[in-house]
């Protein structure tokens, strides 16, 4: 939160860092993962 806080001066959720730039709004998020999802990793343990 802190993070969010000083990169944006923002605390609102959702938040979707992409190239370290924040993208707030749920559906540009959706549409974003939607289009991008075979670029995506899986992470576990993070």
């Amino acid at each position: 939160m802190e993070k969010l806080k000083k990169d944006t001066g923002r605390t609102t959720v959702p938040c979707l860092y992409i190239d370290n730039n924040p993208m707030f709004e749920s559906y540009d998020i959706m549409e974003w993962l939607k289009t991008n999802k075979d670029k995506l990793e899986k992470v576990y343990g993070s």
